[in-house]
C-alpha cells in the first residue's frame, strides 16, 4: 500500500503539471486565438466609448479616425503604430496608450504591449478594458501572480465575462489560491459553459480540494468532448482513488492501456490495484 500511495501522489504530480499544466491550462490557448469571434471582439477593443472610458480631445478624436483607416489597409498596423508612437505624450488620453497596446499584442510584442497597458492605467485607473488586457496578457506570459490585481480591478469595474473570470481561476490556482479559484472558475462556466478549459480548471481546483465526486462529474463531462485526452482520465483515476473506488480508477487505467497510451506508472498502479483486490489473473 505504501508503493500505491506514493504511485498515487506521482500520478497526480504528473496529471497537474506535465499534461495538464503543459497543455490544457493555458491561457489564452491556442484554440481561442484561432477562434474568429474571440479575433474579433479582440479587434473590437481598438474603439472607445466615451461615456464609460478616457476622453478623446478634438486632437484626438481626428488621430484615433486617421488611425482606424490606417487599420484597414494592407500593412496599416505597422503604419498606424508609427503614427500612434510619435503622437503619444504624457498628458495624452489613457485612451491613445490603449490602442497603442492593442497594436503591439497583435504583433506579438507582448512585453512592449504589457508596457503599455501599464502606462494606461497609470493615466486611467478606471480603464476596464486595460485592466482586461493587462491581466489576459500577463497570464499569457505567466506571471500569474501580477495578473490577479488587474483582473480582479476588471471584475469590480463591472467585467463579467467567461475569459476575465477564467483567467482569474488560472492565477488564483497557480498561486495556490484554490478555494477562490474555484469560485472564479465556476462564474467562467456559468458565462460560458461550452469552454473545456474553465471546466478543466474547476476538476481541478475540485480535485486539489478533496471535492472528488464533484471533480469525477465535471471530468465525465469534459471527457464526452475529449475522450482521446489522457491526462483527463488519469486526473478521473486520481479522483476515484480520492474516493477510494479503486475499480474505477482501475477502469480508467484500463481504457488508457487500451489506447496504447499507458505511462509505466500508470501499469504499475493498475496492478497494485488488481493485487489489492485478489484480482490476480488481472
Amino acid at each position: 500500500m505504501n508503493r500505491t500511495r506514493k504511485l498515487f501522489a506521482a500520478l497526480v504530480a504528473a496529471a497537474a503539471t506535465a499534461s495538464a499544466g503543459a497543455q490544457l491550462l493555458q491561457y489564452p490557448s491556442v484554440e481561442y486565438w484561432r477562434n474568429p469571434e474571440n479575433q474579433k471582439a479582440f479587434l473590437a477593443s481598438y474603439g472607445v466609448n466615451p461615456q464609460v472610458e478616457p476622453k478623446l480631445s478634438t486632437e484626438e478624436q481626428v488621430l484615433f479616425k486617421t488611425i482606424l483607416e490606417q487599420l484597414k489597409l494592407d500593412g496599416g498596423r505597422a503604419v498606424a503604430t508609427q503614427t500612434l508612437t510619435a503622437a503619444i505624450k504624457p498628458e495624452s488620453s489613457a485612451a491613445l496608450d490603449f490602442t497603442l497596446a492593442n497594436l503591439k499584442a497583435e504583433a506579438g510584442q507582448i512585453d512592449e504591449a504589457i508596457l503599455h497597458y501599464r502606462n494606461s492605467v497609470k493615466k486611467e485607473p478606471n480603464f476596464l478594458r486595460a485592466h482586461k488586457n493587462l491581466g489576459l496578457f500577463l497570464c499569457q506570459k505567466g506571471d500569474f501572480e501580477n495578473a490577479i490585481p488587474s483582473l480582479t480591478k476588471a471584475v469590480n469595474l463591472g467585467a463579467a465575462d467567461s475569459v476575465t473570470y477564467g483567467l482569474l481561476g488560472l492565477s488564483y490556482l497557480n498561486t495556490g489560491r484554490i478555494l477562490a479559484a474555484e469560485a472564479a472558475y465556476r462564474m467562467a462556466v456559468v458565462f460560458d459553459p461550452g469552454t473545456n478549459d474553465w471546466k478543466l480548471g474547476l476538476a481541478r481546483s475540485l480535485i486539489e480540494q478533496g471535492k472528488y465526486t464533484e471533480g469525477v462529474a465535471m471530468l465525465d463531462e469534459i471527457l464526452k468532448g475529449k475522450p482521446e485526452e489522457t491526462s483527463l482520465w488519469l486526473a478521473q483515476a486520481n479522483a476515484f482513488l480520492g474516493l477510494n473506488q479503486p475499480k474505477k480508477a482501475a477502469a480508467n487505467f484500463e481504457i488508457l492501456r487500451r489506447m496504447g497510451k499507458a505511462s509505466p506508472e500508470s501499469l504499475l498502479l493498475l496492478g497494485d490495484i488488481y493485487m489489492n483486490e485478489s484480482m490476480r489473473d488481472l
